[in-house]
């Protein structure tokens, strides 16, 4: 693949650069010793992560949380209750109602956010996939066909980048593709 900004072909994929540069290590052991008490013994075990700063520069993207089933839980026991006191001291067709009305919108709308979330992941987490760094210059880039313009225009180019590497190399990216200047790049990052 070559860099198009400097046109060298010492370009490495993000998730190579990630795989190669990051180690996870389990330890464990078993102590024996004798002492004044007797025979004594114990066991030893750990774990550790390292990575240059190279793969952690182009980490994947963190996906996203788990739906928190304790929060739905807990407005379904609200509603219920509230619709089942209606129940029994009401009108019991307006205690179905307020149980109905109340829980299901709720549940919806959760379901829906959760749904984005992970449609969001799946966007970024694509965009990581086809991201090279040119080692000679330092830039990041897409992997792109030959002689086909980008479908995206360069808004959402720079938000993904915003996403997943923050605000300064999103700001760095849109001064080199549009040429603007400092204060113009912040502003436009900073509106997104």
């Amino acid at each position: 693949m070559e860099c198009p900004h400097c046109k060298s072909q010492d370009t490495r994929k993000f998730s190579v650069i990630y795989e190669s540069g990051s180690t996870h290590s389990t330890l464990g052991g078993v102590g024996v010793g004798i002492g004044e008490e007797g025979l004594l013994g114990g066991l030893l075990g750990g774990s550790a992560q390292s990575q240059t700063l190279l793969a952690r520069r182009v980490t994947p993207p963190a996906p996203p949380e788990p739906f928190s089933g304790v929060v739905a839980f807990s407005f379904a026991v609200v509603f219920l209750v509230m619709g089942a006191l209606f129940y029994s001291f009401t009108n019991p067709t307006f205690g179905i109602a307020v149980m109905s009305f109340a829980l299901v919108p709720i549940l919806v709308k959760m379901l829906r956010r959760e749904k984005e979330k992970e449609q969001q992941y799946q966007d970024v987490m694509r965009r990581w996939t086809d991201s090279w760094l040119c080692t000679r210059c330092g830039r990041d880039f897409i992997e792109q066909t030959p002689g086909v313009a980008s479908p995206e225009p360069l808004e959402s180019k720079i938000r993904f980048i915003l996403r997943a590497q923050g605000k300064i190399a999103a700001t760095r990216c849109y001064r080199e593709w549009t040429g603007a200047d400092l204060q113009t790049a912040k502003h436009f990052v900073e509106g997104l």
